[in-house]
């Protein structure tokens, strides 16, 4: 646990499982036309697992995207550090890079997150590498949607069809990293911390 003096917050790290679990939730919300609906005539209660939104649907988008692709920023990094620590390679100073995946030195977030940082355990897991076509579509998105979204922008999207395919977007980049780190694994730790 981490204590700004900045206001005297205290800031924890969120389990990455939850992360994992609730764009699974919104992704299977979306996926339903008939929750989509709710995106496309006026402004009604939209309950969720999580939460009941009273505000604007574009609002509610918004907030759901940004979550999702926060989601998938915290979970990147999480899995290197854990299958650098399976291989044995994980160190102090492995341990740094990961934790500022921007000390890499690379072009941008994208480079930095998506190539470098997996090219840290196996050059192979490199998105770039690994799914050329997704690579590119990434670069495309961060620079077209992910960046505004961060920067003052919010979702306007009736019918919530193109939040859904940017959800499908997000999907495929937790399935590349579950081709080298499987979901099954953070599940387990989750059970051992329980027990």
């Amino acid at each position: 646990m981490n204590i700004s003096t900045l206001f005297g917050l205290r800031l924890q790290n969120i389990p990455l499982i939850n992360l994992r679990l609730e764009f699974n939730h919104h992704f299977k919300l979306l996926s339903n036309p008939t929750f989509r609906e709710k995106f496309s005539s006026s402004v009604v209660p939209i309950q969720t697992k999580y939460l009941i939104w009273n505000g604007m649907p574009d609002a509610f988008l918004t907030l759901i995207a940004q979550r999702a692709i926060l989601g998938v920023e915290s979970y990147l990094p999480s899995a290197v550090s854990h299958q650098a620590a399976k291989k044995g390679l994980l160190n102090q100073d492995l341990a740094k890079k990961i934790k500022n995946p921007f000390s890499l030195r690379g072009n941008g977030t994208v480079n930095n997150y998506y190539h470098h940082l997996p090219s840290l355990v196996n050059p192979s897991w490199s998105l770039k590498v690994a799914d050329p076509p997704l690579w590119k579509i990434t670069v495309r998105f961060y620079k077209e949607l992910r960046n505004p979204l961060f920067h003052g922008n919010q979702i306007d999207d009736s019918g919530a069809n193109g939040t859904l395919l940017l959800f499908q977007f997000v999907d495929k980049l937790y399935k590349w990293i579950d081709s080298w780190c499987p979901m099954q694994e953070f599940l387990n730790i989750k059970k051992s911390i329980k027990a």
